[in-house]
């Protein structure tokens, strides 16, 4: 009967801490759109905003003793080696689903318009889609979502419904896919060391690639080419390695 109890706590305070995200995030981007000088506004600066105000709604409803921002073992090692897996997967997973004909497949545009995404100078980019988005999302979807099954779920069931809401809260095909997976290392990193920063720092960094390869073609021509596929599995592997080693240590 507790352990349903605890279930059913923790499933109520999950979709709790989602109404909360988005009702702050509407209300914020509602607001400003309501604002003349705002309403030509990017939608990039938007929704920084409103991703803002709905971390920071969550976060109020998060006691201060469950958070945890030292890592367990070395931690400049760790973070090293979180940068090297974001790197490596983010370069390694935008090649192979670069590779796929989504629009072919599905005889439609099926990946997101640049303009969307990019349409601002990159130093607003950095702010918005480096720093902002990957801290509020983590809030959400790795603090929130993964932490709390994660206390009533083996590591797999956890990890896997809250990479799967991460992808569909991307609203798009190629953009969940990539989402997915890439909330699966984001869940492992935070498992592995313990600590909320390994999240939002990968998070951040993979950003980062998407952002800095796209302001730079010819950078992005050489990370996305065949030789950056094998550098990047290198980087994945050693990164790994050194997490998997850094968590059977503690045992």
């Amino acid at each position: 009967m507790e352990e349903k109890l605890n279930i059913m706590r923790t499933l109520m305070m999950i979709c709790g801490c989602g109404i909360i995200y988005i009702i702050a995030y509407l209300l914020v981007v509602s607001g400003l759109s309501m604002i003349p000088a705002c309403r030509q506004l990017h939608t990039m600066y938007l929704n920084a905003w409103g991703m803002a105000a709905g971390a920071g709604a969550v976060c109020l409803f998060l006691r201060d003793d469950e958070w945890t921002f030292r890592m367990n073992g070395k931690p400049v090692l760790q973070l090293v080696a979180v940068v090297t897996l974001a790197y490596g997967t983010s370069a390694f997973f935008n090649i192979i689903l670069g590779c796929v004909p989504w629009e072919a497949i599905f005889e439609q545009q099926v990946t997101p318009d640049e303009a969307v995404f990019f349409g601002i100078p990159l130093w607003a980019r950095m702010i918005c889609y480096e720093l902002v988005a990957p801290f509020s999302e983590e809030i959400l979807f790795r603090r929130v979502i993964y932490k709390k099954l994660r206390g009533i779920a083996p590591f797999w069931v956890a990890a896997s419904i809250s990479a799967l809401l991460f992808g569909l809260y991307h609203g798009n095909l190629v953009q969940g896919i990539y989402a997915f997976i890439m909330g699966m290392f984001l869940a492992l990193v935070y498992e592995w060391t313990g600590s909320f920063i390994a999240p939002v720092l990968f998070h951040m960094i993979a950003n980062h690639l998407s952002d800095i390869t796209y302001e730079f073609p010819k950078f992005g021509e050489v990370v996305y080419s065949p030789y950056g596929a094998i550098v990047s599995v290198v980087l994945i592997t050693v990164a790994m390695m050194v997490l998997i080693k850094k968590q059977e240590q503690m045992f």
